[in-house]
């Protein structure tokens, strides 16, 4: 039976003076199923079955999918689902090829927002560099934590406050009553201690409901940033500062930020929700060879005696292939007392290393550049020449790395420098595990293994070596099973790339709750194609 906008109405007032489906179907003579559908569009009933299938949704599960997950049959799930409003005479037409047209345009949307889009010639490198993926991930070495001295193990895990800043200056009664942000918009996430910035980029733009769209970087706070400045650079400039520390904290900036972006590679063929999952999901590895301090001291090297002004620019953004764990520590915890002394030593270790060994670098770069402009003949011996060099390459660069001295229990993500995103990351405790292998003593397990069986022999510890109780214990052993951020806790809906910053979002809501009827359903069309639902994910949905 088709439905017309007069039935679909009825339905709506009915429900809003009886209160009861079941009211409503003996009143209106339609069926529960085609009632319950048509208040979930509306939003004025809901169940736990029904949110559980629209979280998935929202996650980008296809009903199949869906359907298979609840062990039920697409019919079943269909019955849960919201009808597309405006067409309510096209019953006929499945909800699932409905959602599988606006889930296409949306991942076309995302596709062609995505920073490395733009043609500035460096997907032939990208290319190349995804063809030597190696499974070598950057891990911190635990065992020599300067943060967690009293620990019985070394952390695994670590705890973050992520807020995001400027909500205070935006009418803060919008963003509660309308984005449901309690006291501001944040997030609460366990991630492994190992974790590169690389991967927590990616893990922060789904936590937050941005798409990838735009430049980004990571910072010390301002007062670290000084920190430094006083004690590395001898109260210079930020210049000295980072010819001594680039390669070791920060990046050499370059003229092309987008050279940056090599591991952008998202096609369109998924979900970009479910891309970003496989960022932050480990091993974690960064293949770019940009980062690695034996290049930074080469680029350091060759712009001496060069405008000094070059150093400027981007000075201050730290290098994504170090470990989270190797850069800030717990609230709780304080600065080592002779961080200044370490961090210049290393400095002047990785100076006396380039030196020596600034010859072989040349040689070994020289070889790689020649292979490189072979590869172009794209047949399989040029490739497989590229492929050698680079790995010879990669290994060379990599012995050179020096491990930092954590400086601060903050960090700052700064994204989209038109619009001014910036989440202030905060570490706020570290954790450790023991599982089957530690109740061994160092033996045998005998038995069957399984994730399952994982999550439930392992317990977590804090840094007063005191026992973590449940769910946090659980969610905790997730992040050391499954190598993948968890969410713990949320505050305020997502945001949404182009909206404007803080500003522009708080606009966007006033207008979808308050503005004309045109207003409002144009601002919903644009906020889908952008990802935006409008509603609040448990936490535990949104990583």
């Amino acid at each position: 039976m088709a439905m017309d906008r007069k039935i679909y109405d009825r339905v709506v007032e009915a429900y809003r003076s009886l209160g009861s489906v079941g009211e409503v179907v003996k009143s209106v003579g339609l069926s529960e199923v085609k009632v319950r559908r048509i208040l979930i569009t509306e939003g004025l009933w809901s169940s736990r079955t029904s949110r559980q299938i629209a979280s998935l949704l929202e996650e980008g599960f296809t009903t199949q999918e869906i359907a298979d997950r609840m062990h039920t049959s697409v019919k079943a799930i269909e019955a849960y689902l919201p009808y597309r409003r405006g067409v309510y005479d096209e019953e006929d037409r499945s909800i699932a090829a409905i959602r599988s047209e606006e889930y296409r345009r949306r991942n076309e949307a995302a596709l062609q927002k995505q920073v490395s889009h733009a043609e500035d010639g460096s997907h032939s490198m990208v290319s190349r560099m995804q063809r030597s993926r190696q499974d070598q991930g950057n891990h911190t070495d635990l065992k020599e934590s300067h943060q967690a001295p009293t620990m019985e193990k070394p952390p695994s895990v670590m705890q973050l406050h992520l807020k995001l800043a400027g909500t205070e200056s935006v009418d803060h009664s919008i963003l509660r009553t309308y984005g449901k942000a309690k006291h501001g918009i944040s997030r609460d996430i366990l991630v492994p201690m190992n974790i590169t910035l690389h991967a927590l980029h990616y893990c922060i733009q789904r936590a937050f409901g941005w798409q990838n769209s735009h430049l980004h970087h990571f910072e010390y706070p301002q007062e670290v940033q000084d920190m430094l400045l006083n004690a590395i650079g001898g109260g210079g400039n930020c210049a000295t500062v980072l010819s001594k520390l680039c390669g070791i904290y920060f990046r050499f900036p370059v003229s092309n930020e987008r050279l940056y972006y090599w591991d952008d590679d998202y096609d369109g063929t998924q979900s970009i929700k479910t891309w970003l999952r496989r960022k932050y999901t480990g091993p974690y590895t960064y293949e770019w060879c940009s980062e690695h301090c034996m290049e930074c001291r080469g680029a350091v090297y060759k712009a001496r005696g060069r405008n000094q002004e070059s150093f400027e620019t981007g000075a201050t953004a730290l290098l994504e292939r170090i470990c989270l764990g190797d850069l800030i520590f717990p609230e709780h915890s304080e600065i080592i007392s002779d961080w200044d002394r370490k961090v210049l030593d290393i400095s002047e270790k990785a100076e006396r290393d380039f030196v020596r060994n600034m010859d072989s670098y040349t040689q070994i770069q020289h070889r790689l550049m020649q292979a490189s402009d072979l590869y172009s003949n794209e047949d399989a011996k040029s490739i497989e020449a590229y492929d050698h060099a680079f790995r010879e390459y990669k290994a060379f660069v990599s012995k050179f790395d020096s491990k930092t001295i954590p400086l601060s229990d903050t960090l700052i993500y700064r994204y989209d420098y038109g619009e001014g995103w910036e989440i202030q990351i905060t570490c706020k405790e570290f954790y450790y595990t023991k599982d089957l292998w530690d109740r061994a003593g160092g033996g045998f397990v005998i038995s069957p293994l399984t994730a399952k069986r994982f999550l439930e022999e392992t317990d977590a510890y804090d840094h007063n070596n005191n026992p973590v109780e449940s769910p946090l214990c659980d969610q905790i052993a997730q992040v050391v099973v499954y190598r993948r951020p968890v969410c713990i806790g949320a505050d305020g809906l997502n945001v949404m790339d182009d909206v404007g910053g803080i500003a522009g979002f708080s606009n966007f809501l006033t207008t979808i709750y308050e503005g004309t009827a045109d207003e409002m359903e144009e601002r919903k069309r644009w906020g889908r194609t952008q990802g935006w639902s409008g509603r609040m994910q448990k936490p535990a949905t949104i990583l």
